[in-house]
């Protein structure tokens, strides 16, 4: 399995949004020195104590400067949002910056607040998304194009720059639904389940649908490079410690963020169940935890680099991603609270 990290970043005082930056490029540059395959941070707005970061393009872009290696992945795009083309030149140019190394994970959105800041109608998600989508890759494409949409409208524009991956970064598609799981799939594109609003259940029946879509869109069969999870891990100096604190973390914090009763503390471990083989990695001072799903590849894991100072209250919540290569150790400098991404090991 291959790992990357998955930021999504609250911030409070005393902590500043230029200090939770600051750590955050840190923790990607000690993840790339690690082992880890990408960084994702999360599209958000309005709400700081939920997220300070509402443009990961830029951030992305500080730290292609200071890391040579690891992938760089929006998580995801709220593609309704924006108007296509500025969206593409964007991704365009953070992959010419980091040297080809960009991942466009997008999604249509669901969160109302965010439509309605944007003055977006909620009901028009689904269709500005796919048309946005279509919009995009035609712009990446073609060396002139035009476009006739619902929304968006194109004569004869050429795209500058134009991304340094032919014919253009990859896409991973949120897919936290049957419909969005077959769009995903016909379309012949990667597609990406998050667990804290899918059961492990509910992941098999998605990824089930997501792989028949693609025979029938006529693409071939789904590798293990195709299907990525997002998966809740947490960071401390044990494994007894990470397998007991997080019950009291994830009843507190995915309540306030998502509305979810877990007070009872099975239904918050159920969260944090992913399988029943364990991993434990160690090296540079870091040891990590991770529970593999043999179904799945989910992960959950956890770790912490002794004298971490960023894991308080004001830190950053963080997911790992495999990807069908070896496991490398997770660096801490997270929130109590974090995740991992995970891509389905390879064969």
């Amino acid at each position: 399995m291959r790992f990357g990290l998955h930021f999504l970043m609250p911030c409070t005082a005393p902590q500043t949004p230029r200090d939770l930056y600051r750590q955050t490029i840190e923790q990607v540059v000690a993840g790339e020195a690690l082992g880890f395959e990408s960084a994702w941070p999360v599209e958000h707005h309005f709400n700081a104590e939920v997220s300070a970061l509402s443009c990961p393009t830029l951030l992305l872009a500080a730290i292609a400067e200071r890391t040579e290696r690891i992938r760089l992945g929006t998580a995801i795009v709220q593609l309704p949002l924006a108007h296509p083309l500025r969206v593409a030149e964007e991704l365009a140019t953070l992959d010419v910056l980091s040297g080809g190394r960009v991942e466009f994970g997008v999604g249509r959105g669901s969160n109302p607040a965010h439509f309605a800041g944007f003055g977006v109608p909620l009901a028009e998600s689904h269709d500005r998304f796919r048309e946005g989508l279509e919009l995009i890759l035609k712009a990446w494409s073609e060396d002139r194009f035009s476009f006739e949409g619902k929304y968006w409208t194109v004569r004869q524009t050429s795209l500058v720059p134009r991304p340094l991956q032919a014919p253009h970064p990859r896409v991973h598609i949120a897919a936290n639904g049957p419909e969005t799981a077959a769009f995903a799939g016909h379309t012949g594109h990667a597609a990406m389940f998050a667990s804290h609003v899918n059961t492990p259940a509910r992941f098999r029946e998605l990824i089930a649908i997501y792989r028949k879509a693609r025979i029938e869109g006529g693409h071939p069969e789904a590798t293990p490079e195709d299907i990525t999870l997002l998966m809740p891990a947490y960071v401390a100096p044990t494994f007894e410690q990470a397998r007991r604190e997080p019950v009291r973390l994830v009843e507190q914090g995915e309540r306030q963020m998502l509305g979810m009763d877990l007070r009872e503390p099975a239904a918050a471990r159920q969260l944090l169940r992913a399988g029943d083989g364990l991993l434990a990695l160690q090296g540079q001072g870091v040891e990590v935890h991770v529970t593999s799903s043999e179904s799945d590849g989910a992960t959950a894991g956890r770790a912490r680099a002794p004298g971490d100072s960023s894991c308080g209250p004001a830190g950053s919540r963080r997911a790992a991603r495999a990807r069908g290569a070896p496991c490398a150790p997770a660096c801490g400098a997270a929130r109590p609270r974090a995740g991992a991404r995970a891509r389905r090991p390879r064969g």
